[in-house]
């Protein structure tokens, strides 16, 4: 064999022995959409307990103990009804992010996702076609439950929890409307 294929085997050998550098985990995305529930006692609604069909979506980075979201709500109201449209920018605190990180029960599995919901909102409330728009702050919490294996780097899951958002009161049609009671929401949520 020559000499100059024989350096080029070794060094090509020598080069796939080598261990390679971890490559750095990028952190997980989000991506979601659900439907759920409003109730809204804000006036001037016609009736003030009836749920109020919502539609949630949501892009977000980061599933370990802090993670950042973009979100989007918006309810189902009638003409009579004050509609919201709400974007969101929230930070999810997961407290239990890391316990017993290799527990893959599932009950310890949901227990690590269960975030706690804090950010910023903007909101356009309107009734017909009278419109306002009122800046706020948004609060929350959910948990999901995974759909899958425990060792899949990429999950779907359900995502169950709770908002509120907290703005001023604006006047449409002359009438004050200030927050709404609750949301409560189901999504399908992939994490990859």
């Amino acid at each position: 064999m020559c000499p100059a294929v024989r350096r080029l085997s070794v060094l090509a050998l020598l080069t796939l022995a080598t261990p390679r550098a971890q490559a750095q985990d990028r952190p997980k995305l989000t991506a979601g959409i659900g439907m759920g529930m409003s109730i809204d006692r804000a006036a001037p609604n016609p009736r003030p307990d009836t749920p109020i069909p919502s539609f949630f979506a949501l892009g977000g980075v980061g599933a370990g103990l802090v993670g950042g979201e973009v979100r989007a709500f918006a309810n189902g109201a009638r003409g009579d009804q004050i509609t919201r449209v709400t974007g969101e920018l929230v930070l999810a605190l997961r407290p239990l992010a890391f316990f017993r990180a290799v527990d893959t029960r599932y009950a310890v599995r949901v227990a690590r996702t269960v975030a706690i919901d804090a950010g910023v909102a903007y909101e356009r409330v309107s009734r017909g076609i009278p419109t306002a728009h009122r800046p706020g702050v948004v609060v929350g919490g959910h948990f999901e439950m995974p759909i899958g294996h425990a060792t899949s780097p990429k999950e779907l899951r359900l995502r169950l929890g709770g908002r509120k958002m907290f703005g001023g009161k604006v006047t449409i049609a002359d009438n004050q409307v200030g927050n709404s009671a609750y949301e409560l929401f189901g999504m399908l949520v992939v994490v990859f």
